[in-house]
């Protein structure tokens, strides 16, 4: 993960309250910066519900109930994992412009159809050839 705010300490006079450094921060972060986090993230969680779906499918996960709870399990381990990645310090707009909770569970829509893909050849292949 890149740091978006590696300028941010040669360029930002000390701020008089937290609520202006705060703001102050978020409006100096690194696009490229955060175009590459964003990319890795979403590189990430693409593998994760290729390999959850391929797992769920091979586990003979059935019915909507099963599928949607391996894939809210694997996704949410998944999230946990890369904010432990980023030193999990409780704020991770270092790196990212939300909070730790809306990170969690951002961008869950972009990638269940790949897990839907994956776990229904997972099961076809494994129960039912």
């Amino acid at each position: 993960m890149m740091d978006p705010t590696m300028m941010q300490a040669q360029m930002a006079a000390p701020a008089p309250s937290i609520e202006s450094a705060d703001l102050a921060s978020r409006s100096q972060l690194s696009m490229p910066a955060l175009t590459h986090n964003n990319q890795v993230v979403e590189h990430v969680r693409g593998l994760m519900s290729i390999f959850a779906g391929a797992a769920a499918g091979v586990l003979g996960a059935t019915g909507i109930v099963q599928g949607a709870l391996a894939f809210l399990v694997f996704y949410l381990l998944t999230s946990l994992g890369l904010l432990f990645k980023m030193k999990l310090t409780g704020d991770i707009s270092t790196y990212f412009p939300t909070k730790w909770y809306a990170f969690l569970l951002a961008g869950v829509a972009n990638h269940v159809l790949s897990f839907l893909l994956f776990w229904t050849v997972g099961y076809t292949l494994i129960h039912i050839y």
